[in-house]
């Protein structure tokens, strides 16, 4: 059983990705795809400093290459970002 709720857009996003766009996202966000794996499990919670690296990263793949999944949002990868009121804030207004 899962200790964590598993996070479903990193799972979507490796799931339409090629190996080397996950390769990418890993080295990127300075993590691995066995990390990934924990993460979309649920075994683990990433935290809020890996999510804005994940996010980070996935903005970059998708800016080299057009044809990359969808860009991912730090909201949708931590409990503790989307629970945060200044990432809100952000979130609803146009500065993202």
């Amino acid at each position: 059983m899962s200790k964590y709720k598993p996070v479903i857009a990193l799972s979507n996003w490796l799931a339409s990705a090629n190996p080397q766009m996950k390769q990418r996202l890993a080295a990127l966000a300075e993590s691995s795809e066995c990390m990934f794996r924990q993460w979309v499990s649920g075994r683990r919670a990433m935290s809020a400093e890996k999510a804005g690296l994940v996010a980070r990263a996935s903005v970059d793949i998708k800016r080299e290459q057009p044809d990359a999944p969808i860009v991912l949002k730090r909201g949708d990868l931590c409990e503790a970002c989307r629970n945060c009121d200044y990432y809100n804030q952000i979130e609803n207004s146009d500065l993202l």
